[in-house]
This record gives C-alpha cells, sequence and structure tokens, in this order.
C-alpha cells in the first residue's frame, strides 16, 4: 500500500504514469538535490516508451523497486 501511495503521489494527473518532470519536481519539493545526469539515470532505469512520451507505470516502479533496481 505504501509503495502505490508513493506512485500515486508522482502520477498527480492520475493517468497512471508518471514522468521525469513530476520526479523532479518530487526532488525538490524534498530538498533532495539531483543532477540532471542523475535524473536522467534514474528516469531511463524506469521508463518505458508511450505514446511517445517517456513515463513510468506503476508495474515499472513495483518491479524496479521489488528488485532493487533503482536506489533513491
Amino acid at each position: 500500500k505504501l509503495l502505490r501511495q508513493s506512485f500515486d503521489s508522482l502520477d498527480e494527473t492520475h493517468v497512471g504514469a508518471f514522468t521525469r518532470d513530476s520526479l523532479q519536481q518530487l526532488f525538490r519539493k524534498s530538498s533532495i538535490k539531483v543532477t540532471d545526469e542523475e535524473l536522467e539515470s534514474l528516469v531511463e532505469s524506469l521508463t518505458v516508451i508511450n505514446h511517445n512520451k517517456k513515463t513510468v507505470t506503476f508495474d515499472d516502479f513495483f518491479h524496479a523497486i521489488a528488485e532493487d533496481d533503482v536506489l533513491v
């Protein structure tokens, strides 16, 4: 449930996915400093191409966290 809540906080438009910009806003709100390169690397490790727009779905997010592919 906590993982879903975390995902939903990034999916502000409630479309079932979030973008690099959403993730960047979260880091800024949390006062977490991350370089453009670090952010891009994180997003690339999570993203799928969806209608020509890079987005992260809940399944991508869940699998990355469950498999320890992404450490923030």
